[in-house]
């Protein structure tokens, strides 16, 4: 009896470039984040609102280097 393999299906993923600018937003969200949270002295329980602070400012951040094109 001969076992045969199969290669496996490519799985779909972005375009590196892509990809790594995904990557790039979700650190710089993280560390904005962490940076709104010590400015409050470290306060626990507002990690969402911190979150979404710090999103809102790079999208903006990053919308007008998509602008600047």
């Amino acid at each position: 009896m001969e076992i045969t393999f199969k290669t496996p299906p490519d799985e779909p993923s972005l375009p590196v470039p892509e990809q790594d600018l995904r990557d790039q937003r979700q650190e710089r969200i993280a560390a904005r984040a962490f940076e709104l949270y010590e400015a409050r002295g470290g306060e626990h329980g507002r990690d969402l609102d911190d979150w979404l602070k710090a999103e809102q400012q790079i999208e903006d951040e990053f919308g007008l280097l998509d602008r600047e094109d």
